[in-house]
């Protein structure tokens, strides 16, 4: 009888090829597992030995089987423990995608003991597998290989996505060498397997050639499914994250190009800090005063004037030309819009002054200096970027900035409060960066409740509960 090379591996240190012995072999039948037993050149006759294995198995065959479950599950702690440690370590690469791959190829390798491991992922707008050639961490640039995605074993992984394990990979039907192999190695046994994540099959592993062994087992085909998991989520992560990445660039573009047309010049910020005019109009401290009483051209000037009247720029270290460069900025920010314009930023900002002036809000001791610093500069900021729209149209319109900020409520003054804190954080309008670390977290909490309280829906609300509590 001519025996499979298994078999033949397992008998030979038992049986010469020149000397014929006979060969007696049994089957104990159990759950959840058999065991076929061999026995070379029995001494007694057939059924005596067969009688005889049987007796034995009945005491040995309880021990054996816990020693074999006991060493299987003494096995999969180690590779669960040793998968745990793969995940911790892909999960700290999604920064780069590259970098994740190969690792991933690393770590796989290491976990079933694999001559060679490739990854590959779908790029379904040209229905092809992006297969990268790199298997050590460098940083020479490697050439991408793409393949067409229905050849090979890894085709047909994609198609079924189902495992596939062969003992001899080249009497595979599907097998390719151009996909399924690698130059300089001798393809023998292959596993491959599918990486997936929610949406579907976003990749293909394959395993080459288990080393020590012919061909991967089942506890190598567990150990691989269980690693594609955690490789799927890590590579969706990664191109999350780059994306995320690329879209903060793109904003952070964004924001520079409107910076750059916001940008004031140091000749506009001379004329304001050596304006010439008095800037004494004897009402401006009223609270009904009226802002067309003023030229347009020094609405500026006097937004610095209620700075100085206040003491904000000597008890704040305010540098002038950063206040001026700040104030420019500002009236750059606003749109000509009918309402919310630059003139009725002045408006509010005058009124707020005018208000810290007449009721002595901080003398009295109602607002602290940085409250009330802060109250003018909200008052200054509070509309920056106003599209001349009320909330609810935002909404409606499913604008960019409903998208941004309707889940947070206040959709308008969010946007305003952001367009602020980028003027406050431009180079040479940070007019609070004398304050101590601890006050210009307060001053920016400040400048945000300020701001936030201008949504007339929110204030009516409070205004008709505070009313129907008297």
């Amino acid at each position: 009888m001519n025996f499979g090379s298994d078999f033949q591996d397992i008998v030979s240190p038992f049986v010469s090829k020149d000397v014929k012995k006979r060969v007696l072999m049994l089957s104990i039948v159990d759950k959840p597992l058999s065991v076929i037993v061999c026995v070379v050149a029995p001494k007694v006759l057939e059924e005596n030995a067969a009688h005889l294995i049987y007796e034995c198995f009945l005491f040995a065959w309880p021990v054996l089987k816990k020693t074999i479950q006991l060493e299987y599950e003494c096995t999969l702690k180690q590779k669960c423990q040793q998968l745990l440690r793969v995940a911790r370590r892909l999960f700290t690469q999604v920064a780069s995608l590259e970098t994740l791959l190969q690792i991933a190829m690393e770590q796989a390798k290491l976990l079933t003991k694999a001559e060679y491991c490739s990854v590959m992922l779908v790029d379904l707008d040209r229905m092809e597998l992006v297969k990268s050639s790199r298997q050590t961490l460098t940083d020479d640039p490697v050439p991408e290989n793409r393949f067409p995605m229905h050849i090979g074993i890894a085709g047909q992984v994609i198609r079924t996505g189902n495992l596939i394990n062969c003992k001899n990979a080249k009497e595979h039907p599907a097998y390719n060498p151009v996909i399924d192999s690698s130059p300089g190695v001798d393809c023998k046994a292959i596993l491959c397997f599918p990486i997936r994540e929610q949406t579907g099959i976003i990749g293909v592993g394959q395993l080459i050639n288990k080393v020590g062994d012919p061909y991967f087992d089942a506890m190598d085909e567990e150990m691989a499914l269980a690693f594609s998991i955690y490789c799927g989520v890590c590579i969706m992560h990664s191109v999350i994250y780059q994306k995320i990445q690329e879209a903060h660039i793109r904003n952070a573009l964004a924001n520079e190009l409107v910076m750059y047309h916001m940008k004031v010049g140091d000749s506009e910020v001379s004329r304001v800090l050596e304006c010439t005019a008095s800037h004494n109009h004897p009402h401006f401290t009223s609270l009904h005063f009226n802002i067309r009483a003023l030229p347009l051209r020094e609405l500026p000037c006097y937004v610095l004037k209620m700075f100085s009247d206040l003491g904000f720029d000597k008890k704040f270290n305010i540098k002038p030309n950063k206040l001026a460069r700040f104030i420019l900025h500002v009236k750059k920010g606003y749109r000509d819009v009918p309402y919310h314009s630059w003139l009725h930023a002045f408006n509010v900002a005058q009124w707020t002054y005018a208000a810290i002036t007449n009721y002595k809000l901080v003398s009295q001791g109602y607002y602290t200096d940085l409250q009330a610093l802060m109250y003018l500069i909200a008052g200054l900021v509070h509309d920056m970027d106003h599209r001349g729209t009320t909330n609810s149209f935002q909404i409606q319109g499913q604008t960019t900035l409903a998208a941004l900020y309707s889940s947070e409520g206040s959709v308008m003054e969010r946007h305003h409060l952001a367009q602020a804190m980028c003027v406050l954080n431009t180079e040479g309008c940070d007019i609070l960066e004398a304050l101590p670390r601890r006050d210009y977290d307060r001053a920016l909490m400040l400048l945000r409740d300020y701001i936030l309280a201008t949504d007339l829906a929110n204030y009516f609300k409070y205004v008709l509960k505070t009313h129907s509590s008297f």
